[in-house]
C-alpha cells in the first residue's frame, strides 16, 4: 500500500491477493444479502453483508438495484481498511449500461468503451494514480445477465466459501476475459 499526499493507494499485486485471498461466507447468506431495502431518497434497493477473508481482513459485499430500470444493478466487493474504516470498491459486477475506461481510450485499446453491456470493474493501481475511483477499469462479460446471477459471479470470482454449496466452484478473474490482462497493466 502505498501513500500519496494522504491517499491509499493499493497495488495491483494487493488487490489481486484481495480478491483472490478465500472466505467463507455465514449459513443462510444468499438469502440475507437478496434482501434488498430502499434507503431513504433513494432510487436504488441495497443490501450489504461483512465478511472477512482468511488473513483477517474485512470486506462488504454488496447489491445495488435501480427501482426504475431493472438492468443496472451491481453486486460487489469493498475491502474495508482497518483503523480508518475507509472502503475501496475492488470489484463490481455491473449490469447493463456504457462505460468508458479512458487510459485505453487514450492508447488505442479496442476495448475501450462498452455500449448497454453487463460488465465487471476491477480496481487498478493505474486508475486510482489518475484520480479516478480505484475500480474504474472495467470489461464486458457474458457471465450473467440479472443481479443474482451477477451475485454468483461476484462470489465465485472472489473465491468465497459458500456453505451452502458443495460443488467448490471458482472461476479465475482471467478465464474468459483477456481485457483482464490488458486491464492490470
Amino acid at each position: 500500500m502505498e501513500k500519496d499526499g494522504g491517499v491509499l493507494f493499493l497495488t495491483d499485486a494487493e488487490i489481486l491477493d484481495m480478491i483472490e485471498c478465500p472466505r467463507k461466507l455465514p449459513p443462510g447468506w444468499k438469502e440475507k444479502v437478496l434482501r434488498l431495502r430502499q434507503q431513504k431518497d433513494s432510487q436504488h434497493m441495497r443490501s450489504r453483508l461483512k465478511v472477512k477473508d482468511s488473513k483477517g481482513r474485512s470486506y462488504i459485499i454488496f447489491l445495488r438495484q435501480s427501482m426504475q430500470v431493472p438492468d443496472k444493478y451491481s453486486a460487489g466487493l469493498s475491502w474495508i481498511e482497518d483503523g480508518s474504516g475507509e472502503s475501496t470498491n475492488l470489484l463490481r459486477c455491473n449490469g447493463k449500461d456504457d462505460h468508458r475506461n479512458p487510459i485505453e481510450m487514450r492508447t488505442g485499446h479496442a476495448d475501450w468503451e462498452i455500449r448497454q453491456k453487463e460488465h465487471i470493474h476491477r480496481a487498478t493501481y493505474r486508475y486510482q494514480e489518475i484520480g479516478k475511483d480505484a475500480e474504474h477499469f472495467a470489461a464486458a462479460t457474458s457471465r450473467y445477465n440479472n443481479l443474482e446471477g451477477a451475485l454468483d459471479s461476484l462470489i465465485k470470482l472472489c473465491r468465497c466459501e459458500d456453505p451452502d454449496r458443495h460443488d467448490g466452484l471458482t472461476e479465475d478473474l482471467f478465464d474468459d476475459e483477456a481485457a483482464w490482462k490488458d486491464g492490470a497493466k
